[in-house]
C-alpha cells in the first residue's frame, strides 16, 4: 500500500527562503516528484528510440534485430541517449522545484532541450563512434522524443501539483 508524505516545517519563519521538498512515499521509500518525472522522461526517450528504430527499419521482419545487426547492441546506446536527454532537460531548467511556467513556455524549453540534446548526441557520436545511431534514427528520435516529452509534461502538469502530494491533517483543539 502506498502512502503519501510531506516534509514541511510547521513554523513559517523556518521555511522562509527554503524550497519545499514534496515526496511521494511508495513501498516504504520516498520518491521526489521530480525524480519520478525524470525517470518517466528517460523511459519516454528510450521508447522514442525504439519507435524510431522500428520506423527506420520497417522493411525488416524484426526491426530491432536488424538495427543491432547493423550497428551493435541497443541497450548501451539507449541508456546513454536517455542520460543525454535528461541532462539537456535539466540544462534548460525543466527540473526546477518552483517552476511556474505555462505549458507553452515549457514546450519552448522542450524544443530547446531537444536541440541541445541533438548537439550533445552529435558530439558523443563523434567522440565515441561505436554509439552512433545513424542519421535516420537520430532524426526520428528527435521528433518522437519531442512528442513524447510534451505529452509527459502536459500530463504531469495537469495531474501532479504541490497540493496533490499534501497530507490532510485534522487538528482538534478541545474546548
Amino acid at each position: 500500500m502506498s502512502r503519501i508524505s510531506v516534509a514541511v516545517s510547521a513554523h513559517p519563519a523556518v521555511d522562509f527562503g527554503a524550497q519545499r521538498v514534496v515526496s511521494l512515499r511508495i513501498f516504504n521509500g520516498h520518491i521526489h516528484r521530480l525524480g519520478l518525472l525524470a525517470f518517466a522522461e528517460a523511459l519516454v526517450v528510450v521508447l522514442a528510440l525504439h519507435a524510431a528504430i522500428v520506423l527506420r527499419f520497417a522493411g525488416a521482419s524484426h526491426p530491432i534485430d536488424a538495427f543491432e545487426l547493423s550497428r551493435g547492441s541497443l541497450w548501451p546506446r539507449a541508456f546513454a541517449i536517455a542520460a543525454v536527454f535528461i541532462v539537456a532537460l535539466a540544462a534548460v531548467g525543466l527540473y526546477q522545484l518552483r517552476q511556474r511556467a505555462r505549458f507553452t513556455g515549457v514546450f519552448v524549453r522542450l524544443l530547446i532541450a531537444v536541440a541541445v540534446a541533438h548537439v550533445m548526441l552529435a558530439l558523443m557520436f563523434y567522440a565515441v563512434p561505436v554509439l552512433d545511431l545513424g542519421r535516420g534514427v537520430t532524426g526520428l528520435l528527435g521528433g518522437f522524443a519531442l512528442i513524447g516529452l510534451a505529452l509527459t509534461r502536459y500530463v504531469f502538469m495537469r495531474t501532479v501539483d504541490e497540493h496533490f502530494f499534501k497530507r490532510r491533517v485534522l487538528v482538534w483543539v478541545g474546548a
